[in-house]
């Protein structure tokens, strides 16, 4: 037996568990904290190329971002310099959704696991993360029929303007693609997208066969432009809901506008089928019985040191070389908001209110860099989105400082040359149902080729453009990330919205609640301000305590050091482990080992918090 394959010299692979078109999952041993691991490495054929690192980083952000039971949760993240980039995750147990589905024999049996695939998606869309690849083999299910969405490799983050791709690639399976997908417009990709593609997988759980035959994928993807869901034929004996063929029609309409926009009004329409009248369209056979399999009776023993020698070879014959600066890190968050913990409370219990009653609203949350702002109002409002008792959209300042901009954030249109831009405004316009005369208005604003007079005129454009956007049924939250402070601009579009009576909550968080220049305060401002003072040493101390298993004393220096900012204590945590002081592990980082010398050691990391941060990499926090 040849000697074992060490990834960062401390995960030794064991077997390859399944191969992706973009990366390499392997069951591996933690040589330091023990246990049996997953980790994730780059194929060997695209090993060191730029957009594929680009994108494995941004699926280690996607899935930080998601804290929820039905996403694996991700350990430990880096660069090894014989294997590239990788990241390390719990190791999951169940069969892919193809092999259980299977075994079904009706509704029964289906309708738990559609629930919970559509509450993570709604979780994850929520949180800005698009999967953008549903397809049977990225969903796990155990012997209980328990769920587990995986693979989030070509995962956009809607509040990033890039996602390692062209504007017009088609990412994702062929098989099981959406038609704006099919044609390549990544600008038009959204909650709906996973909505379509999930569409197919329970088509052809149902009926046994994808809904689209074609004689080739070309053809396939030409079907899904023109026609909606087939009629329903399900597999012999397959007792189904009446009205479920309209619920997939929906799914699995060609124009985006046309379909669910939310996970949860799925959700919903799949819960009314729940309560019948059902039917079996087919006469039953005899089916088979379900088995789990054990991956490791299929490889053989010297496996990872001959598939990852090849990977070696490939990385060093890489014309640009691998980047070491550029790697990965392993995600810290707690699981919840601590030291902010009862304003949270407060604030949700605001936000429900004013959702059953909606009107113009403002709400302020000040604080110095790194007090936790971003992610404050992440976590307020991301349980109504998931929900569907709102909509929303979260715009970085910094990255568009206007109004205008922050419209093209909405439409998804930021970075656009001006053919692309014209057709996906009007693409956009013309899906929300805006009349005729708004779309004249609104077209050349939205292009920056209008003369518009003054700032409360652009704040009457942006006010018609949010129209289109917020219903009394459901309201919108519109926030304003990493602000310094109060601007022309910000004050002129609240005034906007209130001048106009959206049923609007506009959240901005910045540095000083005061207003730039000499403009007069606001009357609203004062009441609007939550201020997040720096936390206590006991609220960091719990931080400390939900990360880390150390030594008392040291948990007490990190906590003094960090002079109550959250955001410096995390950055200390990261300092200690590129020193190699301590190890990323699972449920909390440990100390390391006397002798533990870190892979990359003294290496910058890839970024120093947009991994855990809960928009990608918001202004301040």
């Amino acid at each position: 037996m040849s000697d074992p394959v060490l990834v960062a010299e401390r995960y030794a692979l064991i077997d390859r568990l399944g191969v992706g078109g973009m990366g390499e999952v392997w069951r591996a041993e933690d040589r330091i904290a023990g246990g049996i691991v997953a980790v994730k490495v780059l194929r060997p054929p695209i090993s060191g190329a730029p957009a594929a690192e680009l994108r494995f980083q941004r699926e280690v952000q996607a899935m930080a971002r998601l804290n929820h039971p039905r996403v694996v949760p991700i350990i430990d993240a880096g660069a090894d310099e014989q294997f590239g980039l990788f990241f390390v995750m719990a190791l999951q147990t169940g069969q892919p959704l193809h092999e259980v589905g299977r075994q079904w024999r009706g509704w029964d049996q289906m309708a738990p696991v559609i629930d919970q695939i559509l509450e993570t998606l709604a979780h994850a869309h929520a949180q800005g993360v698009i999967h953008r690849d549903i397809k049977p083999d990225n969903i796990l299910v155990t012997k209980d029929n328990e769920a587990t969405l995986l693979d989030f490799g070509v995962a956009r983050l809607r509040d990033q303007a890039r996602s390692g791709t062209s504007a017009y690639d088609l990412l994702g399976t062929v098989d099981y693609a959406a038609p704006e997908q099919a044609t390549g417009n990544r600008r038009r990709i959204g909650p709906w997208t996973d909505l379509y593609c999930f569409g197919i997988v329970l088509y052809e759980i149902i009926c046994g066969r994808p809904p689209f035959w074609a004689s080739s994928p070309v053809q396939s993807l030409m079907m899904r432009l023109e026609m909606s869901c087939p009629p329903l034929d399900p597999r012999p004996g397959f007792v189904t809901p009446t009205g479920l063929w309209r619920v997939l029609d929906r799914m699995m309409q060609p124009e985006p506008f046309d379909r669910f926009r939310h996970a949860a009004d799925a959700r919903v329409a799949f819960a009314r089928l729940a309560q019948g009248p059902f039917e079996t369209m087919t006469p039953g056979v005899d089916g088979g019985h379900y088995e789990e399999t054990d991956p490791a009776e299929r490889i053989t023993d010297d496996e990872p040191s001959t598939l990852m020698g090849v990977k070696r070879i490939r990385l060093a014959q890489a014309e640009i070389p691998f980047d070491k600066e550029a790697r990965p890190e392993a995600p810290l968050r707690t699981a919840t908001l601590v030291g902010r913990d009862e304003l949270l409370l407060q604030l949700s219990r605001g936000l429900d209110r004013w959702r059953k009653q909606p009107q113009p609203g403002v709400l302020v949350l000040s604080g110095p860099a790194g007090s936790g702002k971003s992610r404050l109002a992440q976590e307020l409002v991301s349980p109504f989105m998931a929900q569907g008792d709102v909509d929303g959209h979260s715009h970085n300042w910094e990255t568009g400082a206007s109004m205008r901009e922050t419209a093209l954030s909405i439409t998804g249109g930021i970075g656009l040359d001006r053919d692309a831009l014209v057709e996906h405004i009007s693409w956009w316009l013309k899906g929300q149902g805006t009349p005729e005369e708004h779309s004249r208005r609104l077209m050349p604003w939205l292009m920056g080729e209008a003369d518009v007079p003054s700032i409360l005129d652009t704040a009457q454009l942006f006010s018609l453009f949010m129209q289109l956007c917020a219903t009394i049924d459901r309201p919108f939250v519109l926030t304003l990330d990493g602000l310094e402070r109060l601007e022309g601009e910000v004050l002129a579009l609240v005034q906007g919205i209130r001048s106009f009576q959206l049923p609007i909550i506009v959240i901005i968080t910045c540095t000083h609640a005061e207003i730039d220049g000499r403009r007069r305060t606001p009357r609203w401002l004062k009441a609007a301000t939550r201020r997040l003072n720096p936390l206590e040493p006991a609220q960091l101390r719990r931080i400390v305590d939900e990360l880390t298993e150390l030594p008392q004393q040291l948990k007490a220096d990190l906590v003094e050091r960090a002079q109550g900012n959250p955001r410096d204590l995390l950055a200390l945590l990261y300092e200690m482990r590129r020193a190699g002081e301590i190890v990323p592990a699972w449920p909390r980082w440990i100390e390391a080992p006397a002798d533990w010398t870190p892979v990359a050691s003294g290496l910058a990391s890839f970024t120093s918090l947009a991994s855990f941060a809960p928009l990608g990499d918001p202004a301040d926090d």
